[in-house]
This record gives C-alpha cells, structure tokens and sequence, in this order.
C-alpha cells in the first residue's frame, strides 16, 4: 500500500564523512523532540538461533506520542516498511465492525489532489508493493520498497494517513467491494459458521459465549448494514493520531538519514484529541465445559485459559505446547494411527492466552480422543523429561525460531507484534533468551498446573450433515 531526493535513504559506505555528521545530527536533532534515542541491544547479544541484528533496533518514542523503530540491515537489498495504526474491527460494536475496514480501503483514495489511480501509477514506477489489512485490534499498512523509492513511499505514506477526504460516493464503491472481497451472498452453512449459529464450531461458539464483539463473532453476518460515511470520517479523524501510530522501517536504508526524515515529519504531526481505550476481551468465562458443534470432519479437543504474554509461564507455556505437539502426533497419527492431524498450540496477546490439544477422530471415537489427550498432559505432569531429553527438545525449537525472522518484512512483523513490549517496557522481550532459561522443572510445573485446572473446555464437533449446505 504507499518531496525530498530519491536517493535519500540510500545506505552509503559508513566510513565517510558525510555519514558520520549526519548521524551525529540526527542524534541530535532527534533528542530534542523525543525520549532518548535507544539503541535496544547490541548485535553480539542476539543469540546463536537470533538474526544478529534482531533484538539492536533503534526505537524512540516522540513526544507527540508516536513510536518508531528503525534498523539499518547492510546485508539486506530492500526495505521493508509498515506503519500500525491502533484500531481493529473488535473495537466496534457488532454490526459496525467493518467501520476500519472500510477505512483501510478508502485511506487510498482520501487525497483531493492524487486519485487512487494516480496513486497506483505512481508506485508501480517507485516499484512499491503495496497492501493494508485490518484485524482485531490494529489497522497495518505495509509496503515492500526499492531503497531509493523509500522517501516518496514514507512521504506519500503520511499524507494518505493525515489528510485524507472521504466522499459518499467513495463509500458506495467501498462497501460494494467489500461485499466481493467476501466472496458475496454467503450460504447459509457459512452465515451460521461465522455468527455462532448451529453449524458453527464448538470453538466458535465457546469464542461467542466469552466475548461476541471482541472475538468478532456478531449474530449478524452483515457488519456494514450500521455504518455511514460520518462513521468512517469519525473514526479516521479518532484514531488516525500520531500517539495511535507505530511506524517501523527495516532494511537498506541510511538510518541516520531516516531519523532525519522522521524527526522532521513524525514528530511534528500534532494531536487532535484523546484517542478512546481499545476494547479488551471480557475477564468472565463461561461455566460450560463441553462445547459441541459441526467441522468438515469429526474433531475433539481440550482448550485451556493461560496466562497473557507478559506471564511468568509464558515460555514454559511455549516449550509445553510444543512438546505436547510432538506427543500428539507420535502417539495419536503414527502409533495409534487414529489421527490424520493432531497437534497443540499456545496462544497469547497482552491481554489473554490460551493453550489447545486438538485431533480429528474417527466418528463416534470423540470421548476417546479426549481420554488420550488428557493423557499427554499426564504423562508430563507425572514424569520429569531428564536434562538431556529436554536440552536436544528445547535446541530443536530454538533451531527452528531461527529460520523465523530472516527477511526485512519477518523483522518487521516480529517489531509489529511486539508492539506492546515497545509501548509498555520500552524494551524488547529477548525471546530467545527467556525460552532458553526454560527448565525441566518449569515443563513439569506448568503441565501440572492445566491438569488440576478446574476450567477445562471440551470441544467436539461432528460432521456437518448433510442438510447444512
């Protein structure tokens, strides 16, 4: 999705001069409108299983509110670069969901003197991929830039997120579009599927029972049928805001030069009011245990309440889920050969997580299936991995995060989702590390704990009959 030099952000060779002054004002120029500047780590701290320069990004905090994280990566021959703005579809109530959708859609035609064609144009010739996507509690607009085009993207960038002008007609043709993008008049097996209706799954309706609106799970299939133009300027004008943005920008980029470019841009945008409390998942959790409902295939599985990211099991969580998956799949596909594929994963955000243990089954075998799941996690609260089982198990994950964040954009992403980390330690959670400091005894402890939970929920879904398509 996305007038100074084209050869602005341009990565020189670091022994000039020129860099060097350069650098020197933009640390200047920049500690006078933010926080300090901080360079988070040093590349040496990253880790054998880390990219060198994942955890050794520069991030400030402007006055004005606005975050920005930047890294210089000298290897790397592109740019990656996203802004976050911090409204999502959960922060609207059901029937009004599609409000930051619309939006996203419309930002790129909101510029009185640059059409949405010219627009086009214009970054097919910076050669700028170019996308935006709303989900529960953010709007991203992204962009994969030739390093040379960075200064143009980032500027255009800014004006389609500060000065945008909506019209009625554009809101006709949005909303029409939107009605394509989701495939048109749904069947009624989808309509019940995605509101908590009968077919809908076990999971699903257990998500609906917790929190309709924050688990996007509305008894009405249609979210644009309360909406209007004055919704979509309202909310652009509420929360398009520079202490609700979080800009990141990884690559071959001068970074001294980039600072330069915010320091002058970001951190002047001025602030036009409060920007609401997003909309957080409701604390209170259903007394129901067993949840039951329709999936292609009959399914069971045991859905556990975790703690949120910032817990202190949240990485023996992480080293859990993992091995739980492993057992899943050698005891339920290859010795039993029961399941096609079973499997375990964890979950959690800054307010919530979850831990799942999930199989198909053959129908009719659901109870079953459910007895031997809860014996994987037995099995681990019974018998302690000795150290040496655990060092090759937990040495397997952490070879296989490394393969994660290689790319400008997996850097990017893993910044992104750590944006609760920036805005609220100020500070990287150092994952390799914490998984590292995992213990046999911590795997045992927290398998423990979630099998004397007395909140369990068992799903089970049959297979759709035949009179739901």
């Amino acid at each position: 999705m996305y007038s100074l030099s084209a050869r602005l952000f341009q990565r020189k060779a670091p022994a000039t001069l020129v860099l060097i002054i350069l650098f020197m004002m933009a640390l200047a120029n920049v500690a006078q409108a933010t926080t300090p500047l901080r360079k988070l780590a040093q590349s040496a701290s990253a880790g054998a299983f880390s990219a060198p320069e994942l955890y050794s990004p520069t991030y400030i905090r402007f006055d004005n509110g606005l975050q920005l994280v930047v890294l210089q990566r000298n290897t790397a021959r592109s740019v990656s670069f996203k802004v976050r703005v911090g409204v999502g579809m959960a922060d609207f109530d059901c029937g009004r969901q599609e409000i930051p959708h619309a939006l996203e859609h419309m930002v790129y035609g909101g510029l009185l003197d640059f059409s949405e064609k010219a627009l086009e144009q214009r970054f097919w010739e910076l050669g700028v991929d170019s996308n935006a996507y709303v989900a529960g509690s953010e709007t991203v607009f992204e962009a994969e830039v030739f390093p040379s085009s960075l200064s143009e993207t980032m500027s255009i960038t800014l004006r389609l997120l500060t000065e945008g002008h909506f019209t009625e007609d554009q809101w006709q043709k949005t909303s029409a579009i939107m009605r394509q993008e989701m495939g048109g008049e749904p069947t009624n097996l989808e309509r019940s599927s995605l509101t908590g209706g009968e077919f809908a799954s076990a999971m699903t309706k257990l998500n609906a029972a917790i929190d309709r609106q924050y688990n996007r799970i509305c008894p009405e299939y249609d979210q644009q049928q309360n909406i209007g133009l004055a919704d979509i300027r309202q909310t652009y004008e509420t929360y398009y805001q520079p202490q609700n943005m979080l800009w990141v920008v990884v690559g071959d980029i001068d970074e001294a030069r980039v600072l330069l470019w915010a320091k002058k841009n970001l951190a002047t945008m001025e602030r036009r009011g409060a920007v609401p409390d997003q909309n957080t998942p409701s604390q209170e959790l259903p007394g129901q245990k067993t949840w039951r409902g329709y999936s292609s295939d009959p399914a069971a599985g045991l859905l556990f309440p975790t703690g949120n990211a910032g817990d202190p099991d949240y990485f023996p969580l992480i080293a859990l889920s993992n091995l739980l998956d492993q057992m899943a799949y050698a005891q339920l596909r290859i010795a039993d050969g029961t399941s096609y594929s079973p499997g375990a994963w964890h979950y959690a955000d800054e307010h919530e997580g979850w831990l799942g243990i999930t199989t198909d089954t053959p129908a009719g075998d659901h109870e079953e299936a459910l007895e031997r799941m809860r014996g994987l996690l037995s099995e681990l609260s019974a018998q302690r991995l000795s150290e040496g089982q655990f060092e090759r198990f937990l040495r397997g994950i952490l070879r296989s995060w490394a393969r994660a964040p290689e790319s400008n954009e997996g850097f990017v992403d893993f910044y992104l989702a750590s944006h609760w980390e920036f805005k609220e330690l100020g500070r990287l959670v150092h994952y390799e590390k914490s998984l590292a400091s995992v213990t046999p005894a911590d795997l045992q402890r927290v398998a423990s704990k979630l099998s004397r939970s007395e909140l369990i929920y068992e799903l089970i879904n049959e297979e759709y009959p035949e009179d739901a398509y």
